[in-house]
């Protein structure tokens, strides 16, 4: 911060908690973190750089309630930019280009315990940001009459070798659209390894789109992500007296398992939301069927 000046600098410090309780078939009632929302802590901030340019950043951790051996603190985004009228590029740790693309199109935000579209196994936020490590290049066009360009990039180099000595480098493509109530997505990635036995050793695409008629939003989501990896996503949400009510049907077109998710939040003080989610899943190879719950509280500030 000293050098980009401090009273230039524009910092936030920025956070959100995730507690509650979850349960489901062959599992306990209990107290645990995170069900819908990775709890996590973080600052960003810009600083005018003159002639045009400024100088964004963002760093995040994401496992504030307990760390894991080798894992990096700052595991969900530790990136660096300089924008002007040219967009943006971006080099560093962050979301992928599919995961900025596509999130708006999960009706819950891809709650992390009972998402329809994981349940079903159709990766419908994409592929590369699963694998070894984080797309460390973005550049983000300027939006254009609604249209957005995003270009992502993972060195080889980035990924883990070691663990997968077939991984290489990856490219990603996103275009998003948005207009008054109407919003759509196409995003491309190639594949991030050559090993036929992991997720990415294919190339992924997936189209989304979503209108709000104001009593109701309907959106869906195809996607491609090679063999066992290809299906969609139907959601719908609703506002009932001043909570989102929905529910969110995923089906793989390979396996034929499907997800379903239903659930209700409500912002009951301000800057913290309740929620009630509640997830099945059905494997059509045995008819099997498992059920999921969570029920918290999230703060944010």
């Amino acid at each position: 911060l000293s050098l980009l000046g401090a009273a230039q600098a524009d910092v936030t410090v920025y956070g959100l908690f995730d507690a509650g309780l979850s349960g489901g078939d062959g599992k306990d009632t209990a107290i645990s973190y995170s069900n819908n929302s990775t709890t996590r802590l973080g600052v960003k901030g810009s600083a005018d750089l003159g002639s045009g340019y400024k100088g964004n950043f963002q760093m995040e951790a994401g496992k504030v309630e307990g760390d894991k051996a080798g894992a990096p603190f700052l595991d969900r985004q530790a990136w660096v930019g300089l924008a002007s009228g040219f967009g943006e590029v971006r080099f560093g740790r962050q979301d992928s280009v599919a995961f900025k693309a596509l999130i708006g199109f999960d009706a819950n935000g891809a709650a992390n315990d009972t998402q329809a579209a994981f349940l079903a196994g159709v990766p419908t936020l994409g592929q590369n940001a699963l694998a070894n490590g984080k797309e460390l290049f973005n550049y983000l066009s300027p939006s254009m009459s609604g249209f957005q360009l995003t270009v992502g990039l993972t060195p080889k180099g980035n990924r883990d070798t070691t663990a997968d000595p077939m991984a290489k480098t990856s490219a990603s493509l996103g275009l998003t659209y948005a207009t008054g109530p109407w919003a759509a997505a196409a995003v491309f990635e190639s594949a991030n390894t050559d090993n036929t036995a992991l997720q990415g050793n294919n190339g992924y695409s997936a189209l989304a789109g979503s209108y709000d008629f104001g009593v109701a939003k309907l959106a869906a989501v195809v996607a491609n992500g090679g063999t066992n990896a290809k299906g969609y996503n139907l959601a719908v949400t609703a506002p009932v007296r001043g909570a989102t009510v929905g529910q969110q049907y995923a089906y793989n077109s390979d396996t034929k398992d499907s997800g379903t998710e239903f659930f209700v939040n409500k912002e009951v003080l301000k800057n913290t939301t309740a929620y009630f989610e509640y997830g099945t899943k059905k494997v059509d190879a045995t008819g099997a069927t498992n059920s999921l719950y969570s029920l918290g509280l999230i703060y944010a500030f």
